[in-house]
């Protein structure tokens, strides 16, 4: 099972390289350096998992399935960013479309967003640890398994408000061990999850179920794996195509190189320096300049004796998942 998943998993999009330039002298005692910096991929992950008794025979495979899952997601998708929801439903329709609650988050799915300088996640231990709780939805559930109308009733109502987001991509993962029992046509409950982005190709749907379950198969569009195969989870990041967590490149780049001081009479170097990205262009760091701006620091734990340059965003993200930082100085 883990092979296919890991395959998966380890199949990067295409990138920028994280790698920055060789800063290069140039004209009038100017040096520049080009690094990436980019932006968490943005995926709003649901899974839904049969709780019934069904499930019995195939926990432990799950279990162990999702525990990799869980555990290569930590080391791959959370770099210095991470912007991502996860969910967890069953098809147990007494339930009401809640999803499943747990000890270690704090309200009704995981929030995972973090910058260089925030952390809003709602929960306290690491990813794998607490992805993994939430997914253990044990077999005591009711007996007619509707994971169709879960999605819908979760994704449609005011219980669960604040998990999907408009810019997100949609990724759902249906776990079952026999096929839905939903009331609608499968075909209709396909066409409502696509209504939920602007462009359907945002919302990724993948099952793994029996073969024969023909109705969670339309669902699916055909992206059905058997349950006791290599492929129970894979799809899910296989089409959401969510990249190495290295492809983000980092926050910061080293300028090794004597730097102009545009103001000796400040204490520091005040350096004379122009940035930009894919967003604009940015100025230093005042009291006056308000975030997105520029700043240059010391910090041996990142550059040694070199500048330690950085756009500090705030809150916000680079604008793209392949932003370059282009930054031009002055130099002695």
């Amino acid at each position: 099972m883990r092979t296919l998943l890991l395959a998966a998993l380890l199949a990067a999009c295409t990138t920028a390289s994280s790698t920055p330039e060789t800063p290069g002298p140039q004209p009038q005692g100017k040096m520049t350096w080009t690094y990436l910096d980019g932006a968490a991929p943005k995926v709003d992950v649901l899974f839904v998992i049969d709780s019934s008794a069904a499930m019995a025979p195939y926990a432990t495979q799950v279990q162990q399935t999702l525990q990799e899952v869980a555990y290569t997601a930590q080391q791959r998708l959370r770099g210095p960013r991470a912007n991502l929801h996860v969910g967890v439903l069953t098809g147990d329709m007494s339930l009401g479309g809640a999803m499943q609650p747990s000890s270690l988050v704090s309200g009704p799915y995981m929030v995972d967003r973090v910058t260089p300088t925030i952390d809003l996640r709602n929960y306290q231990g690491d990813f794998s640890t607490t992805m993994l709780a939430m997914t253990a939805v044990g077999t005591a559930g009711a007996a007619r398994v509707e994971p169709l109308e879960a999605i819908r009733t979760a994704l449609s109502g005011t219980q669960n408000v604040g998990f999907l987001r408009d810019d997100a991509a949609l990724a759902i993962v249906v776990i079952a061990a026999e096929d839905d029992a939903s009331p609608g046509d499968p075909v209709d409950y396909r066409a409502f999850v696509q209504g939920l982005k602007a462009d359907a190709d945002n919302a990724m749907i993948a099952v793994a179920a029996p073969a024969g379950s023909t109705r969670l198969t339309a669902f699916a569009d055909g992206k059905v794996a058997s349950l006791d195969s290599d492929g129970i989870v894979a799809f899910i990041f296989q089409n959401a195509c969510v990249p190495d967590a290295s492809s983000e490149g980092e926050p910061f780049a080293c300028l090794d190189a004597a730097l102009y001081d545009a103001d000796p009479a400040v204490a520091g170097v005040q350096p004379s320096c122009t940035v930009s990205d894919s967003g604009g262009s940015y100025e230093a760091c005042s009291d006056a300049v308000a975030t997105p701006c520029w700043r240059i620091t010391s910090d041996p734990n990142n550059c040694g004796d070199a500048h330690d340059f950085t756009i500090d965003r705030g809150a916000d993200d680079p604008p793209t998942q392949t932003n370059l930082v282009r930054v031009e100085c002055v130099t002695d």
